[in-house]
């Protein structure tokens, strides 16, 4: 997990995770989380905090949780039905204490989606600025359900190819659109 901090904003980055398709894959990373958490939450509870400044343990308690809810949330939004296992997709997730600020949006046959631009950098610690852009690593692209695979597929080949990505296999789901 990496933070970023700024005087006016703070940002959290998960390291990339594999989507969990099935339900015991999520039991096994809930179960995971319990056994890390519990002695993080038991430590930050029963460690011997100075009674002349019982803010200590409170703030302790606050962070314990925070990671135990970055952990939680993490899982909920890792998992997908076991239908779309095909697409082995890996995300990233990126929360921002003023989201908001960072947030941009774009029309889809859904209606509007809100969504958030992100770089990469060489390793180095960074600041994440809304107008910077980076390469992803981009290696396939797999597209979901859709009316019209084909344009679709057609459509997203265009911007790899705009945005300078050569050799990036794109191709249809299997699932069917419902």
């Amino acid at each position: 997990m990496v933070s970023f901090h700024t005087l006016e904003d703070a940002s959290t980055v998960s390291p990339w995770t594999k989507v969990l398709y099935r339900k015991r894959h999520a039991r096994t990373a809930l179960d995971e989380l319990r056994e890390w958490a519990a002695p993080r939450l038991a430590h930050a509870q029963e460690a011997p905090w100075s009674p002349e400044d019982p803010s200590l343990r409170q703030g302790a308690e606050a962070f314990a949780y925070s990671d135990v809810e970055m952990g939680l949330s993490t899982i909920a939004s890792s998992y997908k039905v076991r239908g779309f296992s095909g697409e082995n997709e890996a995300r990233v997730f990126v929360t921002f204490t003023l989201g908001d600020r960072h947030a941009l949006y774009r029309p889809s046959p859904a209606g509007v989606v809100r969504y958030l631009r992100l770089a990469v950098s060489d390793g180095a610690p960074a600041m994440f600025k809304g107008t910077e852009h980076g390469r992803l690593p981009i290696k396939s692209v797999r597209l979901g359900p859709a009316i019209d695979r084909k344009a679709g597929r057609l459509t997203v080949e265009s911007l790899l190819r705009r945005a300078g990505y050569e050799n990036v296999k794109v191709a249809a789901s299997k699932v069917r659109l419902r």
